[in-house]
């Protein structure tokens, strides 16, 4: 870069200060509470006006996500895989998901769930960073989603009270929300309660987790006929959606989508191990 070019650079660079204040403004509007449906594409277009942080690199971008267009291109987006349980088809025949019967249609989501997007999802869960779930569910509307069929509404997967009581918030809803303004589809948050406190997923093992017998979901409703989407924010095991999918079954579900912002994939044996 010539010097004179530098010097203006470094001249015109934000300051730390305005780079703060344009970061609380777009995470204020970024914020989906008190807007209605109608006006949130008027917000994502405001969005792109205000040059930001790269949420990964810092570099300066102006993308809905706030993450600039190099770092979205090496996101670990999940490849073609399996309809049912999403799995690439490399990985596919460790899963065995048509001899499980699972109880919902379809499975999509955006992610492998590694670094970086699980750095990012265990931040917007754990550190209430609520930006960082934003982020991700633009990516999964902008992703994966976009050509896909729109169910009649979207259902996110819900929390024990206790676990609400916690951590103040429900990860599941939160992304729900998001992509219930940003593709104009209807949102049914209290259509299935969890009833039972159950330990987290993530400390048992899959085959526990799989012949867990006992549905800690009941169904407010009857929702005879219609598609839904449920929204979660990582699938694992398939366990937990698969027991929603199960109650929205029994109440009349015609057809039962699966969306996540990330898929975490089996572990794969090492070359020379059994």
């Amino acid at each position: 870069m010539p010097q004179s070019m530098g010097k203006f650079a470094t001249q015109n660079k934000p300051t730390r200060a305005k780079a703060n204040s344009l970061q609380r403004t777009r995470r204020f509007l970024r914020s989906s509470t008190g807007f209605p449906g109608r006006v949130r594409p008027l917000i994502d277009h405001l969005l792109t006006l205000f040059s930001i942080p790269c949420l990964l690199c810092g570099q300066s971008q102006r993308q809905a996500a706030s993450i600039c267009i190099d770092c979205t291109r090496d996101l670990p987006w999940l490849p073609k895989g399996c309809p049912n349980c999403a799995i690439p088809w490399p990985l596919h025949q460790k899963t065995r998901c048509g001899a499980l019967h699972l109880a919902f249609d379809e499975c999509r989501a955006a992610f492998v769930y590694e670094f970086p997007v699980q750095a990012l999802i265990v931040s917007f869960k754990d550190f209430e960073q609520l930006h960082l779930g934003r982020a991700l569910s633009v990516c999964l509307a902008h992703g994966p989603l976009r050509s896909e069929q729109k169910p009649d509404r979207l259902v996110p997967v819900p929390s024990h009270r206790q676990r609400l009581r916690e951590r103040g918030f429900n990860p599941a809803a939160l992304i729900a929300k998001d992509l219930s303004h940003q593709l104009a589809i209807p949102l049914s948050s209290r259509l299935i309660q969890k009833v039972n406190a159950t330990s987290p997923q993530k400390f048992r093992s899959r085959a526990a987790r799989l012949h867990h017998q006992s549905n800690p979901f009941v169904l407010n409703q009857a929702v005879p006929g219609e598609h839904i989407a449920v929204v979660d924010d990582v699938v694992t095991s398939m366990a937990t959606v698969h027991q929603v999918s199960q109650v929205l079954k029994s109440g009349g579900a015609r057809r039962i989508s699966v969306w996540s912002i990330a898929r975490a994939l089996p572990r794969q044996t090492p070359a020379g191990q059994a």
